[in-house]
């Protein structure tokens, strides 16, 4: 087994080349006539001046999406035993948070163990006609170059990087004296290298201030970003022609086109409503004639076609908060119980007494309790991420209030009691209205106007941005929240958080973000505007 040649010194040597590997990406170079065009999508968001805050220059890891996408846009499939899952670090509902996406021992671990999967794929497939690579070294130079070119997703390949992998090919066959496993040795060290696992967002260097990134970084940010996978044939295409750089008029061109088919609006709004994966959440109570793990799944499809709606329909902020209807088919339909559905077919249907994404059970499930509606949870979600208001912990909580016991009790009279001590209450009186305002929503989303044989209370009244502001229901929130400036400007750093993949972004530029909202422009066309900014197209050193 070619496995059993895969000594400690053999990794060790291919630890080694993978840190050589990493000065040469880093100071790589790339040639090509930069153009001053601009990319005008409607509505245009310019830079706000020349000391805009913009994302630092960065090695950035590949997420958990991206590098299994990316290997499957190699190989056409994962291998058999692959890892999926290098670790990452998730902020604040993002998964694509560049400072949090790092390499522990245990991702370095699955690198390498996946990378032999990889090398052992390809050899058997003859994949860049490696079968005469093997037959005879000299072969090899055109192989490896096929290789690196689909591999390294734009980065330029020249004679010295071929060499470098020659080199290391012929020494390990030195070494261990039999073709097919050093062969795998080197393609799997192709396969853990920084131009792999890696983006590199350095840029071209400047006397400015800020780098403008390369074509093929740029390539791949847009890539990445749109279908989180790599540049795919048309976008290399032009990259090798090198009419794709920042300010080219491809640079939109392959946006729109790339927008077309993409899910990157979808996963934005699931990561910024922290929705994860919904099949994997529990409810302790099954509905009447239902499997959990049925409607579960199915109300993942259900979020699926209500994000699919916003952006093919081109819905702006405002519509988003003001949808009054969904998606149900059989197994979801018990919780929208006057749409019942024959079949797993999914139907549109107009909903009564609901109105805005946070009134669509696929939020109300994953932020409710596996037994109660949980509305402290959901509205310490409202403050944080709809309103981007701060929950202050005061630093001496004291003794907590105590609950009452009984089922005489509703679920808002119980977090009421447990949150009264004025320890408590400073804080939660900032965010438990949002989540009263949700009450006529069970843990399933299910809508009913009572509990333990009382009526539900919805109303509340809170102090938002310094104003007393009384909200009825959950209609009511979802109108407030439509129209307020604070939940716009909150929306828009939201966005730029994930397009951008950093944590504070330039106020100026979330402000313009907002007018453009504000104005009714489409979510879509909002995001795609970010594409020719400062923010996405440079770095800073």
């Amino acid at each position: 087994m070619w496995t059993k040649a895969l000594t400690i010194s053999s990794i060790v040597i291919l630890l080694i080349f993978f840190q050589n590997c990493a000065p040469s990406f880093e100071s790589a170079s790339y040639s090509f006539t930069e153009n001053t065009s601009t990319f005008n999508a409607s509505p245009t968001v310019n830079s706000c001046n020349s000391n805009v805050e913009v994302p630092k220059r960065r090695m950035r890891l590949l997420s958990k999406k991206e590098y299994s996408n990316t290997v499957k846009s190699i190989l056409g499939k994962l291998p058999n035993s692959f890892t999926e899952s290098p670790l990452e670090g998730i902020f604040d509902g993002y998964t694509n948070y560049a400072d949090n996406l790092i390499v522990s021992e245990t991702v370095a671990q699955i690198f390498f163990d996946n990378s032999l999967l990889i090398a052992n794929e390809i050899l058997e497939n003859n994949m860049f006609e490696f079968e005469s690579c093997l037959a005879k070294h000299d072969t090899c130079n055109h192989s490896i170059k096929l290789m690196l070119e689909t591999v390294f997703r734009g980065y330029p390949i020249d004679t010295v990087l071929i060499d470098k992998y020659l080199k290391f090919y012929v020494d390990q066959f030195n070494l261990l004296e039999t073709k097919k496993e050093s062969l795998i040795i080197m393609l799997a060290a192709v396969f853990q290298a920084p131009q792999f696992i890696y983006r590199s967002e350095l840029g071209i260097d400047t006397r400015s201030d800020l780098n403008t990134l390369k074509p093929y970084e740029l390539a791949n940010q847009l890539s990445y970003l749109f279908t989180h996978s790599p540049p795919d044939k048309e976008l290399l295409k032009d990259l090798k022609n090198k009419t794709f750089f920042a300010g080219s008029p491809k640079v939109k061109a392959h946006a729109l086109r790339l927008s077309e088919k993409s899910n990157t609006l979808n996963v934005f709004i699931e990561n910024w409503l922290e929705l994860g994966d919904l099949s994997y959440k529990t409810k302790k109570f099954a509905l009447p004639g239902s499997d959990n793990n049925e409607v579960l799944r199915s109300l993942a499809g259900e979020l699926n076609l209500l994000t699919k709606k916003i952006i093919d329909q081109n819905l702006n902020y405002k519509d988003m908060h003001s949808l009054q209807s969904t998606f149900v088919n059989a197994n979801n339909s018990k919780i929208y119980v006057d749409h019942p559905q024959p079949n797993e077919t999914y139907k549109e249907v107009t909903l009564n007494k609901r109105k805005g994404i946070l009134s669509m059970a696929p939020f109300l499930v994953a932020h409710s309790n596996p037994d109660n509606s949980n509305p402290i949870h959901r509205g310490a979600f409202v403050l944080r991420k709809i309103m981007c208001g701060k929950i202050q912990f005061p630093k001496d909580i004291g003794a907590l209030g105590e609950e009452p016991v009984g089922e005489q009790f509703t679920t808002r009279q119980l977090a009421e009691a447990s949150t009264e001590k004025p320890g408590c209450i400073n804080c939660h009186v900032s965010f438990n209205g949002y989540g009263f305002a949700l009450e006529s929503f069970n843990e399933w989303g299910l809508f009913r106007e009572k509990e333990a044989g009382q009526n539900i209370n919805t109303e509340t009244t809170m102090i938002i941005s310094g104003k007393q502001v009384h909200i009825k229901d959950s209609v009511d929130l979802s109108n407030y929240i439509s129209t307020s400036s604070d939940a716009q400007s909150c929306f828009a750093k939201n966005l730029l958080t994930y397009s951008l993949s950093m944590e504070e972004p330039d106020t100026c530029f979330s402000d313009k973000i907002k007018r453009s909202l504000a104005t009714g422009a489409s979510i879509k066309e909002v995001f795609l505007s970010i594409i020719n900014t400062d923010q996405f197209t440079k770095r800073k050193k």
